[in-house]
Order: C-alpha cells, then sequence, then structure tokens
C-alpha cells in the first residue's frame, strides 16, 4: 500500500513539475505582453487566444479526449501505433480549421481595429503548431509516464520564452510575432517528443486503422465537441463583448487579471489528466464506488491548493500589479481581483466532477451540464457585463460556475445511485 502511494505521488509530482513548466511558459509569455505591449495590442492578443481555445476545445474533445479514454483502454496494447492515427486526424483537423480562422481574421475588419486583424493572421500560422504540442504532451498522461512529459514541457519553456525575448530584442515582437514565437517552440518540442515513439511506429504489429480509430473518436467525440463548444461560451464569451463598452483594452484587463490565477488553475488542469485514466481504471476495477473514493481525495487536495492559492493572491494584492505589471492594471486590484481569486475553487468542482462523468463515458451528460450554464451566462452574465463592465463580466463568470457544479453533480449522484454496470462486462459484450 506504501509502494503504490509513493509511486502516485512520484508520478503526481512529474505531473506538477510539467504543469508547472508548460502553463508557466505561457504565464511568462503573457505577463511579458501585458508589460511589453499596449494595453489595446495586448487586448487585441487576448481577443485572438480566446477565439483560439474554442479551436483548442473543439480539437481536444476530437482527439485529445478520447485518446485519453481509449488510449488507456480500448488502445492500451497498442497505444503508440494509434498515435499515429491521431496525429494524421489531427492534420485533417486542423486544414479546415486554419481555413476558418483566416476567414474569421478578414471578417474583424468591420467589427474591431487593425490590431485584432494581425494578431488572428498570426494565430491561423501558428495554431497547427501550437496545438499539436497540446495533443503530444497528452498521450505520456495515457501512458501514465508525466516524467518524459516534464521533460517535453522544460524544453518547450526555454523555447517559448526566448523566442518572445529574441522577437523583443529584435524589435518586432507584436500581436502577429507573438504567436508565430509559440509555434516555433511548440514545434520543436512536439518533434522531441515524438522521437520516444519513433522505434515503436517502425515496428511490425497490429495497428488500428485510422478508419476505425475515427469511429471511435466521433462516437465519444461528438457530444464532447458540442460541450466544448458551449462550455467555451460562458468562460470566454466576455472578451468579445468587453470591447463595446471599454473598448480594446477591456479583454486585455480581464486576461491581465485571469494571468494571475492561471498557474493555480494550470495544475489543477494537468492533474485532472492524471485523474481521468485513473478513474478509467477504477472503473473497470471497482465500479463507481471506488470512483467516488478517488474523486473525493483529488477534490479535497485541489480545494486545499485553491485556497490557499486565492488567499495568499489577495494579501499580495497590492505587491502583484508592480511585480508583473510594473503598476499597469492596478485599478483593478479590489473587487476585481477578490473576484478572479475565489474562481480556482469553482474549477476545482467541475475539473473533479467533469472526469468522473468522462470516465463514465457520458459526454451526453457533460454537453448538458454546459447547456444549462450557457443560459445562466445569456440570462445573467452578458446582462450583468454590459451593465456593469469589467466587475458584470467577472461575476458572470462566477454565475456560471455555480450553476456547472451544481448540474455535475446531479448528474454524476444520479450515475451512482443508478449503480452503472460492471464495466468489463460491458466492453465484453460491445465486442461481440
Amino acid at each position: 500500500m506504501i509502494a503504490e502511494g509513493l509511486k502516485w505521488a512520484k508520478k503526481g509530482s512529474f505531473t506538477l513539475t510539467d504543469q508547472a513548466l508548460f502553463s508557466g511558459g505561457n504565464f511568462v509569455i503573457n505577463i511579458l505582453l501585458a508589460r511589453w505591449l499596449p494595453p489595446a495590442e495586448y487586448g487585441a492578443y487576448s481577443l485572438a487566444y480566446v477565439v483560439f481555445l474554442l479551436f483548442a476545445a473543439i480539437h481536444s474533445a476530437i482527439l485529445v479526449e478520447p485518446m485519453m479514454v481509449f488510449g488507456a483502454g480500448k488502445y492500451a496494447s497498442r497505444f503508440p501505433r494509434y498515435l499515429r492515427a491521431l496525429l494524421c486526424g489531427h492534420l485533417a483537423l486542423m486544414a479546415p480549421a486554419s481555413v476558418i480562422l483566416l476567414g474569421v481574421a478578414y471578417g474583424l475588419k468591420r467589427l474591431y481595429p487593425p490590431e485584432a486583424q494581425h494578431a488572428f493572421l498570426g494565430l491561423v500560422l501558428g495554431a497547427t503548431a501550437i496545438l499539436l504540442f497540446w495533443l503530444v504532451r497528452r498521450t505520456f498522461y495515457v501512458v501514465l509516464d508525466p516524467a518524459r512529459a516534464a521533460v517535453g514541457g522544460g524544453v518547450y519553456f526555454l523555447l517559448i520564452v526566448a523566442s518572445v525575448c529574441v522577437l523583443r530584442l529584435a524589435g518586432i515582437l507584436s500581436t502577429f510575432t507573438a504567436f508565430l514565437g509559440m509555434a516555433f517552440a511548440s514545434l520543436l518540442a512536439s518533434v522531441l517528443m515524438l522521437a520516444f515513439f519513433l522505434p515503436v511506429w517502425k515496428a511490425g504489429g497490429d495497428s488500428p486503422s485510422f478508419s476505425a480509430a475515427a469511429r471511435d473518436h466521433w462516437r465519444y467525440g461528438r457530444w464532447a465537441m458540442c460541450t466544448a463548444a458551449i462550455g467555451w461560451f460562458p468562460g470566454q464569451v466576455y472578451y468579445a463583448l468587453l470591447p463595446a463598452r471599454l473598448g480594446l483594452e477591456g479583454p486585455g484587463a480581464l486576461r491581465a487579471l485571469m494571468n494571475f490565477v492561471m498557474p493555480v488553475l494550470q495544475a489543477i488542469s494537468a492533474l485532472t489528466l492524471l485523474l481521468l485514466p485513473l478513474l478509467v481504471r477504477d472503473r473497470d476495477r471497482g465500479g463507481t464506488k471506488r470512483m467516488t473514493r478517488t474523486m473525493l481525495i483529488f477534490l479535497a487536495l485541489f480545494l486545499l491548493a485553491a485556497v490557499a492559492y486565492g488567499s495568499l493572491l489577495w494579501l499580495l494584492r497590492n505587491q502583484v500589479f508592480q511585480i508583473f505589471y510594473g503598476g499597469k492594471y492596478s485599478q483593478y486590484a479590489g473587487w476585481p481581483l477578490f473576484l478572479v481569486a475565489v474562481m480556482p475553487a469553482g474549477t476545482c468542482m467541475t475539473a473533479v466532477l467533469g472526469s468522473g462523468l468522462r470516465a463514465l463515458e457520458r459526454p451526453d451528460h457533460m454537453f448538458w451540464c454546459y447547456g444549462v450554464s450557457v443560459i445562466s451566462a445569456v440570462a445573467i452574465g452578458i446582462p450583468l457585463a454590459a451593465r456593469h463592465g469589467l466587475i458584470g463580466a467577472l461575476v458572470g463568470l462566477l454565475v456560471s460556475s455555480v450553476v456547472t457544479i451544481s448540474m455535475m453533480a446531479w448528474f454524476y449522484a444520479r450515475a451512482v445511485l443508478a449503480k452503472a454496470p460492471d464495466w468489463r462486462q460491458k466492453e465484453v459484450v460491445e465486442q461481440l
């Protein structure tokens, strides 16, 4: 029992290291861009990035999220060759996505200043490489080898920070070149990490066909894709709405505030990557009872870290604006920062409950959870943002979070009370 605990503690430490490096790189880049770019340009970057997050969520729903389930289950014995099919799927998905982004970039002329279009053009060129790294780094969580993911995260951290600093020293840093720097770091880190699987790809043996993997991913991912699209709305729509009231400085201010909590949010996300395959194994070996016990342990740890982090952020609220932004955005050190500081607690609950529903292969339930959250954003959050600006947007975010948590808890409790079937028997029946 002790040895098992030490093994998972070691994996958890590597997971946190990897996420610290990955999110740390993105965090440093956001801080540097907020310091070095004018507020309007940083707002344009923030606007483009949230649109990128919509495409990233759909990409994750179709490729990454099913991989976390099928890679730990159905394709576990032939995972490296299964990954080869996923890489083909990545390229097939990003080709039309890039065309759509290009159309969005040229359509922005009528809505926003030129800075927004420049940011979107950089995103068009960089999105494929950036999302490739997001896919590749998560493969190591499927095979429960976060140590290699941590190595890749370290390479990514060094490359992305160096890229932006070089652009700054060369005097060509902008919203456009920032995305190109991110793409360069992502592509090189992906190539180095994929080299680990190269010997297995060359070896003979059974390999899942692209069409078979595509069918499995579509069966699971069609609900997850819809969930991703509507799940993006309550959390990111305010970036698109704030320019109407505050100009491009509005989304820049919101992003500057959210930067403070991104490290803890990314750490929770990293441990969730380890949690989902673990819950799938618990599901197969002990059913929902074993799953629930694991979920409660992770939830307690997550909440403890979130409360500690939020409290420290609030106590040091005046210093953090000076340290990170050189005094910029310090007018938001009151209620706006307080509302942001309590957000990680809600993220802990949605991360754990969402992992439980995904492990039960119920992405349809996730869809309805976020569907109700969208209704709350439209009915409450958007009117608040229109009336109260940034404060209203932050309150809207919290309301949507509470609604999502309530719906997830209800669906999961219903699944447990229904006594989910023995999953090993279910898999045998499906194969027959």
